[in-house]
């Protein structure tokens, strides 16, 4: 009965949390789909995107408690592979991040220091996200 009632629970948070964030999520998968179109056929627009997902993963990757955002879900090594691939093996001696994603990260740190609980919200969407999106990709690019 115990393992029903935290299923349920488990589910209600998560549908309460879809609920919570349809219309800004209307919003950024409507501007994501809108660069995703240029990304498909331009491997400089695709990188760029990368670039922006490594800053985020790597912060999450570093910050968020081990028991929400466990080992097998990291994905730094695998982009930055894909940056080797895409801008040359050099690409960390020649990157700075942009001012937009120093702001946003500056934004997840403020997050993480003030209700480091919402952290656990984003990493769940974040990821729904990607792997939704991903599986569309991956029959695209």
């Amino acid at each position: 009965m115990a393992a029903t009632n935290t299923t349920e629970k488990a589910i209600s948070f998560t549908k309460a949390m879809r609920v919570a964030t349809r219309e800004i999520h209307n919003v950024s998968d409507g501007l994501v789909n809108a660069k995703l179109a240029f990304a498909l056929y331009d491997s400089a627009v695709w990188a760029e995107g990368l670039l922006v997902f490594y800053e985020i993963f790597k912060f999450l990757e570093q910050h968020v408690a081990h028991d929400f955002l466990p080992e097998e879900f990291h994905r730094t090594v695998q982009f930055e592979q894909d940056l080797a691939f895409y801008l040359g093996a050099d690409w960390k001696a020649k990157y700075q991040p942009r001012k937009e994603v120093c702001d946003y990260l500056k934004h997840l740190e403020q997050i993480e220091r003030e209700n480091p609980n919402l952290l656990v919200a984003y990493v769940y969407h974040l990821y729904m996200g990607l792997l939704s999106g991903g599986q569309i990709l991956q029959k695209r690019r």
